[in-house]
């Protein structure tokens, strides 16, 4: 997902959502989408505690 999930406008996650919903637009598959924001995010920050639900991650993952 994008930088800008929380840009001061409208409500914390708001951004992200809506960007969820163009990349859906732009035909990328629902997993793809999740990876994006899960995993391959948690890669481009060198972040390997991050972006997973495995033991010894951390806990990021709000349902």
């Amino acid at each position: 997902m994008g930088t800008d999930t929380f840009c001061g406008f409208g409500q914390f996650g708001e951004n992200m959502r809506i960007e969820v919903d163009h990349l859906a637009r732009a035909g990328i598959s629902p997993l793809q989408i999740l990876k994006m924001a899960t995993s391959q995010a948690a890669d481009h920050l060198g972040a390997a505690e991050l972006g997973s639900i495995s033991r010894g991650a951390q806990a990021d993952l709000v349902l």
